[in-house]
């Protein structure tokens, strides 16, 4: 061992046991998915640590993402400062967030439900339940359509045709064309 890998490691180990070991592994006791930060119960023993960072800066902006780990998940922590630490990996994650400056959000949760920019619209129709809904809405107006014609030719005889005329005009609705109705650009399935 050279003099300086011999300096090196004594200076390590005097680190060490002076502010103790970077990582801290444990298991999570509590979080707070609001202020994006965890308490954790480490493994040896050692007093619970509360506010572990879930990213990088806890600050007014939200922009990042965010890994929300479970409670009692395993979690692998490395020290910040004497105070503070941040979760950098866990074994059982509840949600993952992605959220950007402009306001941009998707939210992935362990039951499986994907948020995009929340859920004030509720889910992402199907688009060819949709189609098929609205094509049976055009046929039920047509065939409707049909018959009031049939009522209203019965009815030109006493009016001169004025009643089956005026109804003419009206075109049958066409077939729903549902690639206007779709974002190209979002996919689920």
């Amino acid at each position: 061992m050279s003099g300086y890998d011999r300096l090196h490691s004594a200076f390590a180990k005097m680190i060490r046991s002076t502010v103790g070991s970077p990582i801290v592994i444990g298991k999570v006791i509590s979080v707070d998915s609001v202020n994006y930060t965890c308490d954790v119960q480490p493994v040896d023993g050692s007093p619970v640590y509360h506010d572990i960072r879930l990213k990088s800066a806890i600050d007014s902006n939200n922009a990042g993402i965010v890994i929300i780990p479970k409670v009692d998940a395993s979690i692998i922590c490395v020290r910040l400062l004497e105070d503070s630490a941040m979760m950098i990996a866990c074994s059982d994650i509840d949600t993952y967030l992605i959220k950007t400056d402009s306001g941009t959000s998707i939210e992935i949760s362990a039951s499986g439900e994907i948020k995009l920019n929340g859920d004030t619209y509720n889910g992402i129709v199907k688009h060819a339940e949709l189609k098929s809904a609205l094509d049976a809405l055009v046929q039920n107006m047509n065939t409707l359509k049909s018959a009031t014609l049939a009522g209203f030719t019965a009815l030109s005889a006493i009016d001169s045709g004025a009643s089956s005329t005026a109804y003419n005009t009206a075109a049958l609705l066409q077939p729903v064309v549902t690639n206007t109705l779709e974002n190209p650009k979002v996919k689920h399935g």
